[in-house]
């Protein structure tokens, strides 16, 4: 589907259930007013896009979701907001309970005017690289319960996940913006492979949520190395060293 505007516009509610849709648009590449919900055989790749998904209310429940767009990959608003105001609008959501979600965007990776709410999936977020969006930026709360979850992006907008959430956030901050295209790999104490990312956008901060990151435990962050068998056995730098302390546990690496 290539589209002036809109790939697929409602004035209410869009759900897909399955099919593969691939949507190249000069506006958003999927905007519904009220819900957004991709379900289980969802097999959707926007190329194109100024906002690439938007709703009151966006639910990913399964499927695998690709988006690429030059403001927020993933937006969830009431259509009220005013300039300025950062208050909560009531009822918008952006809702990831499972899925492959892979977001590469040029404005605020996921952007809801609401509240984030992560209960599963494998969520990775590319950008944004320039100052003014962040890979995760919301107004209400942003909760994570479960499900891997991984954001590069600028550090200057930076916001994590709420303190309430029930699985642990670690965040890497680099003093200087990252050129590298270098493999980025989190491993535990005997060195199994937590969570590995291909940086394909310049970073500065470096969120990454899963269910293996555990209270009390180290954890060390590699650039480059080879993986066998789960493990990194080879080769990379050591960037960091880290204890997880609380459930947003923030390192800066000179």
């Amino acid at each position: 589907m290539n589209s002036e505007s809109d790939g697929l516009n409602s004035d209410k509610n869009i759900v897909i259930n399955a099919g593969k849709l691939v949507i190249s648009a000069g506006d958003d590449g999927i905007h519904a007013e009220e819900n957004l919900v991709f379900n289980q055989f969802s097999d959707v790749c926007i190329t194109e896009s100024n906002e690439g998904l938007e709703g009151k209310i966006v639910t990913i429940n399964s499927g695998k979701i690709e988006v690429n767009s030059i403001d927020d990959g993933i937006n969830a608003t009431d259509g009220s907001a005013v300039q300025n105001d950062m208050s909560a609008q009531d009822g918008v959501s952006i809702n990831i309970n499972g899925g492959n979600i892979l977001v590469r965007a040029s404005g605020d990776g996921i952007d809801s005017n609401g509240n984030i709410n992560i209960t599963g999936g494998n969520t990775i977020i590319y950008g944004p690289e320039n100052g003014g969006n962040g890979s995760i930026d919301y107004s209400g709360k942003a909760v994570i319960s479960k499900g891997d979850f991984i954001s590069l992006g600028t550090s200057d907008m930076y916001q994590g996940f709420d303190k309430n959430s029930r699985q642990n956030t670690l965040t890497f901050f680099f003093n200087s913006v990252q050129n590298s295209t270098e493999k980025l790999i989190l491993v535990n104490e005997i060195n199994e492979v937590i969570a590995q990312v291909i940086p394909i956008k310049k970073y500065q901060a470096v969120l990454i949520s899963s269910e293996s990151i555990e209270k009390d435990k180290t954890y060390k962050l590699y650039k480059g190395g080879e993986i066998i068998d789960g493990k990194l056995l080879k080769g990379g730098t050591q960037l960091s060293t880290v204890t997880i302390e609380s459930i947003n546990t923030q390192k800066v690496i000179e």
